[in-house]
């Protein structure tokens, strides 16, 4: 055709006009070539952009109409309380293989310690080489890590190379060991040192700028590696033969448990100090209040993230067994309680000053926190014996009774210091659960020298270790010291979840047991027999000044203190002569004191 019959031809089809058409550049050949989209298909459908936008979302809604039809389903319900729960099962299920990995590789670098490169056997089978990225303390890269034929798992295959996965099947990242091992004996030495400061500074080291998921990775290559060490400690004291029912408990300190033969049995085999610490208190996570409505509101659910596992070791309580101590109105049970010699204990003064004395005050539940604080038992060498959590109240009476009828049925004879050990000793005389056991092992409640200061006169006769035979120069205050300690968990553990506020507290007491309690023990009893010589070196002067005085003999002592008890039973106001006479005296001794010091003698 000619040019004129190809434009007829053109204009006959409705398109357009094109000059350019006999050179092959026209309309119809930029639609060749793919340069331009046709305006109509071959059925006429209008196919410019807006109309094919327009079909397409319809096209979509009758696909998604229709597969609703065929496929109906329900509203998931599912929640992500439960995803914490799942990588813990799944890691559970390879912890035996993944043990036995971290066996091997820390029985080769034995020898150079955490300093040393791991290097693959010679006569390994390498099955496959995944690449991953690897975390150490220095330095972070993409590796090769080789899969030999006698790993059992990906996780193992990475733990036997000191590389420890940050999820239990397909990890993309690892953390060595030793990183993980230098931030646990760190942490045990400073408790405030929490995996967030440790994994910042790791950022810092590597010129990477902190992100909230790196710590999340390292917290759960930081769980597996502490769960591996309690499955590696399990297997050591079974090999021991340290596995039976309450071992550590009976042997938790040398010098309180081992007795040779033929030592002299004492009056009191085992002091015993106990108290409550709510410095250890921890947020419970719950959804926002909700306002009812007449006005009130009512605490929020819980959404703590499932999560069952427990840390190693017999340490704690469990709560089942300490609420089965709870008991509604002890107060009336105790009211009328005839004492020892046959005098009707009433109010004996003490109570309104020690405010942990005071069910009605401390029984409430604290709104905010779930675990309140805890309270724990220590022999007199600072060995922790048992641990108790208390939950959403104060220091109840069931904390001391679970502990105390532990500490009875495992260890028999004990005498306890408590700083309440007054009322404590008559509520435990009048437990129906505990008064047989305790007057069956001779138990003793008493209180502390420090603490027997707040009590009065009548009460430290009685109760005050320097009045009780068998004590000794004990002062009963070992918790405040280790409580002294122990607070600096208190940051890392405030917002933790459940399971590792535990575990950071059962880490913490075991070290304390083996590198405080255990590696000071010979210091701690060279200066109680110091102590010890020093109080005997007074006896000549005691004797000396009982000759002055005209004193027979030391037992006349015990008779004092029996007479001032009866005159303190029938006193009914202070006698302001005495009284009169003995500031007078104290202030006479106060003088010739202060002369002396002026003299210079």
């Amino acid at each position: 055709m000619n040019e004129a019959e190809c434009r007829d031809h053109e204009r006959m089809r409705d398109l357009p006009e094109d000059d350019d058409h006999d050179t092959g550049y026209g309309y119809e050949g930029e639609v060749l070539r793919g340069e331009t989209v046709t305006d109509i298909s071959h059925a006429g459908e209008d196919l410019t952009e807006e109309a094919i936008e327009e079909a397409d979302i319809s096209l979509l809604e009758q696909l998604r109409a229709h597969h609703s039809q065929l496929f109906p389903r329900a509203r998931d319900k599912r929640t992500r309380t439960n995803r914490t729960q799942i990588l813990v099962d799944a890691f559970a299920a390879q912890m035996e293989a993944m043990t036995d990995a971290y066996v091997s590789w820390d029985l080769e670098t034995a020898q150079d310690g955490l300093a040393s490169v791991y290097t693959q056997p010679r006569d390994a089978e390498v099955e496959e080489t995944n690449e991953i990225f690897v975390v150490d303390l220095f330095s972070a890269y993409y590796a090769d890590i080789p899969i030999i034929k006698s790993d059992v798992f990906v996780a193992s295959a990475y733990v036997r190379q000191g590389l420890m996965p940050v999820a239990p099947h397909f990890p993309s990242v690892v953390i060595s060991i030793r990183a993980l091992e230098v931030f646990r004996t760190t942490s045990l030495r400073c408790p405030r040192l929490g995996v967030q400061a440790f994994v910042r500074a790791l950022c810092d080291l590597h010129g990477v700028p902190p992100r909230g998921y790196l710590a999340t990775q390292f917290r759960v290559a930081f769980d597996v590696y502490l769960a591996i060490r309690d499955v590696v400690d399990k297997r050591v004291q079974e090999a021991l033969g340290r596995n039976t029912p309450n071992w550590r408990l009976k042997n938790a300190c040398p010098a309180c448990m081992y007795k040779l033969e033929g030592e002299e049995s004492l009056l009191i085999p085992l002091l015993v100090t106990i108290d409550g610490n709510n410095s250890l208190k921890r947020f419970w996570r719950r959804e926002r209040e909700e306002v009812l409505e007449d006005g009130s509101s009512v605490p929020g659910t819980s959404k703590e993230r499932h999560d069952g596992r427990v840390p190693g070791g017999d340490y704690y309580l469990s709560r089942e067994e300490v609420d089965r101590w709870a008991k509604e109105g002890l107060e009336d049970m105790m009211k009328g309680f005839i004492a020892d010699d046959g005098w009707v204990e009433e109010e004996d003064g003490c109570t309104e000053r020690w405010q942990n004395m005071r069910e009605d005050v401390t029984s409430r539940a604290y709104g905010m926190y779930d675990e309140t604080g805890f309270f724990p038992a220590l022999c007199r060498h600072s060995f922790v014996l048992i641990v108790a959590d208390m939950v959403k109240s104060g220091e109840l009476a069931k904390y001391g009774f679970a502990i105390t009828n532990h500490l009875l049925r495992v260890l028999s004879e004990l005498g306890q210091g408590y700083d309440i050990g007054c009322k404590y000793a008559k509520m435990v005389r009048a437990h129906p659960g505990l008064s047989k056991l305790a007057a069956d092992n001779n138990f003793k409640s008493l209180i502390g020298a420090f603490h027997g200061s707040g009590h009065q006169r009548e009460c430290q006769l009685k109760n005050l270790s320097t009045y009780v035979e068998g004590v000794g120069t004990e002062d009963l205050e070992t918790c405040e010291s280790f409580f002294s300690k122990s607070n600096a968990l208190a940051p890392t553990t405030r917002y933790a979840t459940a399971s590792h506020r535990k575990q950071a507290i059962t880490a913490y007491l075991r070290h304390a047991d083996i590198f405080d309690a255990y590696q000071g023990l010979s210091g701690v009893l060279c200066s109680k027999h110091r102590r010890a010589l020093r109080t005997k070196a007074t006896l000549p002067a005691l004797e000396e000044t009982m000759v002055q005085l005209r004193v027979e003999s030391r037992a006349i002592f015990e008779t004092w203190l029996e007479k001032e008890k009866q005159f303190l039973r029938t006193l009914s106001k202070e006698p302001l002569q005495e009284t009169l006479k003995m500031e007078y005296y104290q202030k006479l001794v106060n003088l010739q004191h202060h002369e002396g010091v002026m003299a210079g003698v």
